[in-house]
C-alpha cells in the first residue's frame, strides 16, 4: 500500500504523510519537480520555477491559485521546503523528502515524507487533500494518470475512510 503513515501532530501543528512508490528515488524527485507533469496531480502551473528562492503558482480550479516560494530545493538530498498559501489562508510551510528505502521483497523504492506545518484548524482538511494529492502524484508517476475530474470524489471518499463514517449494514445496497 503506498500511504504509510498520515499522521496529526495537534501539539506541534504538523501534519506527517508518508508515501511509499515503487520507483527509484531520482525519478521520484524529476516528477515531483516536473512542471508538465503538475496538472496530472496537484493543479494547472501558472508559474513554476522549482528552485531556491523562486516562487511557484498552481491554480487548483477556478482562478484559486496557491502561491509557493520555495526556501530550498536541495537536489542531491531530495528536499525541498516552502511557503504554501491560498488567498483565503494563513501561510504554512511545505517540506518534501525523497528517500530510499526497501521493500519487503528486497527492492528499493523511494519513501517520500510531507510535512505542512502551521495548519492549526486546516489540519484535518489539508490531510485528506494531501492523500488525494498523492494518490493523483503516483498515478501520474506509474504512467497512468487519474483524470482530475475524479479529484472530489476520491477525496470525498478518503474523507470518509478518516472519520470512520461507514454505512451501517442494513443500508448497503444489495449485493
Amino acid at each position: 500500500m503506498p500511504l504509510v503513515s498520515r499522521h496529526i501532530d495537534v501539539h506541534h501543528d504538523v501534519l506527517t504523510i508518508v508515501w511509499d512508490v515503487n520507483r527509484p528515488v531520482s525519478e521520484v524527485w524529476e516528477h515531483l519537480l516536473d512542471p508538465y507533469c503538475l496538472n496530472e496531480w496537484l493543479g494547472m502551473p501558472k508559474q513554476v520555477d522549482c528552485a531556491s528562492g523562486n516562487t511557484i503558482k498552481v491554480d487548483h480550479g477556478c482562478n484559486y491559485v496557491c502561491q509557493s516560494i520555495m526556501h530550498k530545493v536541495d537536489h542531491e538530498a531530495h528536499v525541498l521546503n516552502g511557503t504554501w498559501q491560498f488567498p483565503d489562508e494563513h501561510q504554512t510551510q511545505v517540506a518534501v523528502a525523497v528517500a530510499a528505502t526497501t521493500q519487503d521483497n528486497g527492492f528499493e523504492s523511494a519513501r517520500l515524507t510531507l510535512l505542512h506545518a502551521g495548519l492549526a484548524e486546516l489540519r484535518d482538511d489539508y490531510a485528506s487533500g494531501w492523500v488525494t494529492h498523492l494518490a493523483f502524484f503516483e498515478a501520474s508517476l506509474l504512467g497512468d494518470p487519474i483524470p482530475f475530474t475524479n479529484f472530489w470524489h476520491l477525496h470525498n471518499t478518503i474523507v470518509a475512510l478518516q472519520t470512520g463514517i461507514t454505512q451501517a449494514a442494513s443500508d448497503r445496497p444489495p449485493a
